[in-house]
């Protein structure tokens, strides 16, 4: 048959170019409806039923980048993937908009 050497030639490149395949996609779960068009949708004083009936559900995030320091806002995110785009938006007390940037962070 064939020597370890030549079997290690033969599949070494294979098994490098499916390693950098597997690497380039999106990791973990897509949320498709993270894009451009239902970011626009979204207004200042929506209600966050309102955010998630378009997003799906957010998680609790940091600060967005339009934050100040005594902002008394809970900000939440949603990811187009775990590699992807992502929107934030701070809430106020009574769960509306108040504070979201018209980009989609990449």
């Amino acid at each position: 048959m064939f020597s370890p050497r030549v079997r290690l030639l033969c599949f070494a490149p294979l098994l490098f170019v499916f390693a950098l395949v597997a690497g380039c996609g999106p990791s973990g779960p897509v949320n498709d409806r993270v894009n451009k068009a239902n970011l626009d949708k979204i207004q200042l004083e929506m209600k966050l039923a309102d955010v998630e009936a378009l997003l799906g559900p957010g998680e609790a995030s940091p600060p967005g980048p339009s934050a100040q320091p005594d902002d008394k806002l809970s900000w939440k995110q949603w990811k187009h993937s775990s590699r992807g785009s992502s929107i934030i938006i701070g809430f106020d007390a009574t769960n509306t908009v108040a504070v979201f940037d018209k980009s989609i962070v990449e």
